[in-house]
């Protein structure tokens, strides 16, 4: 079964936030690995959404490897597609 997925538009901001955090605080290096390590991570969601656990309500979240972030998603089964709605820092106050 194939899944498309969409962006929450506040996963954008999420993205630019994360990638400038890098950038200032580390190198364009870093902001790079971030931004390679997200992509990956939805890929693998995007492959078998089911990978990852639920952690609260429908929400499941992503684990990128070697950044503190989590990528928030639910699956809508009816339309095969994945809706990302944040990806956020674990050092931030929860999102909900």
């Amino acid at each position: 079964m194939s899944f498309t997925i969409q962006f929450a538009l506040r996963v954008f901001e999420d993205l630019q936030q994360g990638y400038n955090y890098y950038i200032e605080k580390q190198a364009i290096q870093a902001a790079e690995s971030f931004l390679d390590n997200i992509q990956n991570t939805l890929d693998t969601i995007k492959r078998n959404p089911y990978t990852f656990n639920i952690r609260y309500g429908i929400v499941r979240c992503g684990i990128p490897k070697n950044f503190p972030f989590l990528v928030h998603y639910c699956i809508n089964e009816k339309e095969n597609s994945i809706l990302v709605i944040a990806v956020a820092s674990t050092h931030q106050k929860p999102l909900w």
